[in-house]
């Protein structure tokens, strides 16, 4: 081994240091002879820096340079707070964290033997400790003396971790076809009818479809799988995709004989048959880095690793994101969403990312790369997104269930039963599926409603009481308050859904009750009075009229409309609610800022949004605050939810910090009452105007347009805070009215 003077004193024993590696072309020189073995001679083969390959190799494999090499030319590389961080020759002291890719842990060597510390200091203070010991990935996985890992991981789960067992006490429904490995590979794949078939276990796979991806790798088309229409033929592996190919290998390989792929034995588009298959799977094998199926698992991984390096030589630099799951979030199949139900339903599932496997189940994750996991990684957001270890009680629930109630919850059971813990948590992990889900993307439009609702047979079980267009009538109010996450939102036509469901609209959102403390409903059924006063509530009406049930939409499958959320929810809400004029609720708590903080999102206007996270044109700007002129007094704000009226539970707590949610909303315009009393709207424009609407016995109609959340912080804790919050709130002049809300 061979370093450079400069990584040969790289000191790795503060966390927080910026070390100077040097310009990008020094270093591209020093490691030029290994990178481009055509130019190296065996008289100056030694002068190369294996750090600086290194470095030079994270950089031009990084999601930022990967593409854009040409833009390190000229720059200085650094090593700050244990990152790779290039800057400009003239601002060298302008500091930047850099990306995940970019980042590293500080690890001991395979064979180390001492305490592992996740960069924490020893216990004498002195120290920093490695965060793990390095672990070997091949760079290649073989599909047939490469999956000791996989098998260790499959035995530890089966023995130790009793939530990922799927019970074979409920209803077990078979797929109708499986496709079976035989243990001899001189033996073809064959596609068998499971008719007649005793309880099973078997794989199955998740990859991108080809109506996603087909044609645009030179793979087989759907088309070219027609063949497949009767079973109890032979396949041949040469002519399948070889993502399909590589997983009749690993099948083999693990010591398994069945297989479930969907594009080879998919027959019913039933829901509840995509419920049993891959719930009852025993693992299933994720193509997360296959772009198409034309692709395969088995493909070269881009794992690198540091020279030895540190004061003693015995500490080596390796990517964070080898310890959490950074790549699979990032991977093309992380934007599709049957993918993530299939996911979801799994009890087991095998990541195939770029760079190494990920172990996923109930008791967590496991990594090729690492032996430990990076807790910190998407801990900010934990509780907005979807969670295995809290999901897949719920789907073990739903298997056990007696025959005959497989397809619906058990309501008389469960209600009586529940308490407002398991409440809370049932009620917290669907709002995380949900705000999960909003990401991803389906093949077709009116996909989204039958996939959502055959979650919500998983997830409720009775106690969420109606859904409605998404939404769930107990607690509706938790329902109402979701917003954009960063992006705008946009209308979804092809779902005739309302303006306040998350179901009318494309894009990313996330739901305000998992920002809430876990407690809150604890708290509120103690605190009884400000839901009196401000939530809002349903009021019972005639259900002929503005609550009348849709029917189906004419473009709807037969088979999942029954399912859809949209398919049976009326088109508006009546609620009593709390409302404010929006211009004056701003005027009202502007003097207080700080201490009072308005964060106002429309769902597809960015006039409001800070200029630095939601940059746009000055004419954009300009429009769009005309138009907010032109219309400004038909703005409100309404009392949702939040946690604006609790007392610290901390007595030590050396801050107070509140929010409360407010859904900001339009009156719209109104006609004569169309026969039958419902309620139409067409599209509108650019923050979501539905033009005209029909209103009924006097009560004023809105719509939503977005999410307005009022933050208090103060860092003088006393009891006068605690009152003064709510005096403050109760003097906006809330009108507490009827409204239909569309």
């Amino acid at each position: 081994m061979s370093l450079c003077p400069q990584c040969n004193s790289i000191d790795l024993t503060d966390p927080h240091a910026d070390i100077l590696l040097g310009p990008y072309t020094s270093l591209l020189e020093k490691s030029q002879r290994i990178i481009d073995p055509a130019t190296s001679s065996s008289s100056s083969s030694s002068t190369h820096c294996e750090a600086c390959l290194y470095f030079i190799t994270i950089l031009h494999h990084s999601s930022l340079y990967a593409n854009r090499r040409e833009e390190l030319q000229n720059k200085i590389v650094f090593l700050y707070m244990h990152g790779l961080d290039v800057r400009d020759v003239g601002r060298v002291e302008k500091k930047r964290w850099g990306r995940m890719d970019m980042r590293f842990d500080v690890c001991a060597g395979e064979d180390y033997e001492g305490e592992l510390g996740g960069g924490r200091l020893d216990n004498k203070g002195q120290d920093h400790l490695p965060v793990d010991r390095v672990r070997k990935v091949p760079h290649s996985l073989d599909g047939r003396d490469g999956l000791d890992g996989i098998k260790e991981w499959m035995r530890d789960c089966g023995r130790n971790h009793e939530v990922c067992r799927s019970p074979r006490n409920g209803v077990e429904i078979l797929p109708k076809r499986l496709v079976r490995i035989s243990s001899d590979v001189e033996v073809p794949p064959m596609l068998v009818e499971t008719s007649g078939l005793a309880s099973i276990d078997y794989l199955a796979l998740s990859a991108r479809s080809f109506e996603e991806t087909q044609n645009t790798r030179g793979g087989p088309t759907l088309e070219s799988l027609s063949i497949l229409d009767t079973a109890g033929r032979s396949l041949d592996p040469s002519s399948l995709p070889k993502a399909f190919a590589d997983a009749f290998t690993i099948t083999r390989g693990l010591g398994f004989e069945y297989i479930y792929i969907a594009a080879l034995c998919h027959v019913s588009d039933d829901p509840l048959n995509l419920i049993s298959i891959f719930s009852q799977a025993t693992l299933l094998l994720s193509a997360d880095n296959v772009q198409s199926p034309a692709e395969g698992l088995i493909q070269e991984r881009a794992i690198f690793n540091s020279p030895p390096l540190g004061i003693n030589k015995d500490r080596y630099l390796r990517l964070s994101c080898l310890r959490n799951h950074a790549d699979l979030d990032s991977s093309p199949l992380s934007t599709s969403g049957w993918a993530l139900i299939e996911r979801m339903l799994a009890p087991r599932v095998l990541h195939f990312t770029k760079r190494q496997l990920i172990w996923e189940c109930a008791d967590g994750w496991k990594f090729e790369a690492s032996n430990v996991e990076d807790k910190q990684y998407g801990s900010g957001m934990i509780r907005g997104t979807y969670q295995k270890p809290l999901t897949q009680p719920y789907v073990t629930e739903y298997l056990s269930r007696a025959p005959g109630h497989l397809s619906e919850p058990t309501a008389g059971d469960n209600t009586q039963h529940s308490s407002l813990d398991e409440y809370a948590q049932r009620l917290e992990t669907w709002y995380q599926i949900i705000s999960t889900l909003s990401s991803s993307t389906f093949r077709s439009p009116l996909d989204k409603s039958p996939a959502l609702s055959l979650l919500a047979k998983i997830i409720d079980n009775g106690t969420f009481d109606h859904n409605i267009s998404g939404v769930f009538s107990k607690d509706i109010a938790y329902g109402l308050a979701w917003a954009r996450v960063n992006s705008l939102l946009t209308p979804d036509r092809d779902v005739h859904a309302p303006s306040w469901s998350w179901a009318s609209v494309h894009g990313s959102i996330s739901h305000m009750y998992t920002s809430y403390p876990p407690s809150i409903l604890h708290r509120r059924a103690v605190h009884s009075s400000w839901i009196d006063t401000y939530t809002p509530h349903l009021v019972p009406h005639d259900p002929s009229s503005s609550l009348s049930h849709l029917s189906p939409s004419s473009s709807s499958s037969s088979s999942s409309s029954s399912s859809s959320p949209t398919n049976t929810i009326s088109l508006s809400l009546h609620l009593q609610a709390s409302l404010t004029s929006l211009l004056h609720l701003c005027e009202y708590f502007q003097p207080e800022f700080p201490q009072y903080a308005i964060n106002l999102a429309l769902d597809q206007s960015p006039i409001f949004d800070c200029p630095c996270c939601g940059p746009r044109s000055d004419d954009v700007q300009n429009s769009g605050m005309g138009e907010f002129e032109k219309r400004k007094d038909h703005y409100f704000a309404m009392y949702l939810a939040g946690d604006l009226d609790f007392e610290s539970e901390d007595p030590d707590q050396w801050k107070v910090s509140r929010v409360a949610d407010l859904l900001v909303l339009r009156e719209v315009e109104v006609e004569e009452e169309a026969e039958g009393g419902m309620v139409g709207r067409r599209g509108g424009d650019g923050d979501g105007d539905r033009n005209k609407v029909i209103v009924r016995d006097g009560i004023v109609t809105y719509e939503r347009v977005g999410l307005l959340r009022l933050n208090f912080t103060t860092f003088e804790k006393s009891e006068v805070d605690e009152v003064s919050i709510q005096e403050k709130f109760d003097g906006v002049g809330w009108e507490r009215k009827t409204i239909r809300l569309v």
